[in-house]
């Protein structure tokens, strides 16, 4: 895990491996990050206020792109992230 993520983010809670086995999704106590496996390259959000602010239940792949289940203080939200684009202003998609 990136030094950062994992102080700023410990525990691991949540871990998904994409079916090709080429991208896994980590989930901590806030955020979540991917590694690539092929070109061995982290991904993380470059906005640290975005990262801390998903508290994450549930992570599922679909293609090149990861679905996010995230608790929030009115509920909940599904949002879907470019496995390239860890940023929530340009989420592919997202459902309160």
């Amino acid at each position: 895990l990136p030094d950062a993520f994992d102080r700023d983010n410990w525990p691991v809670t949540r871990v998904a491996l994409d079916p090709t086995g080429r991208y896994v999704a980590v989930a901590g106590e806030k955020g979540f990050c991917v590694h690539d496996m092929q070109r061995l390259k982290w991904r993380i959000f470059g906005d640290v206020t975005q990262e801390r602010a998903l508290k994450v239940v549930s992570m599922v792949w679909s293609g090149a792109s990861i679905l996010v289940a995230r608790s929030t203080a009115e509920g909940g939200e599904l949002i879907l992230f470019d496995v390239d684009r860890l940023d929530l202003l340009h989420a592919l998609a997202r459902v309160r």
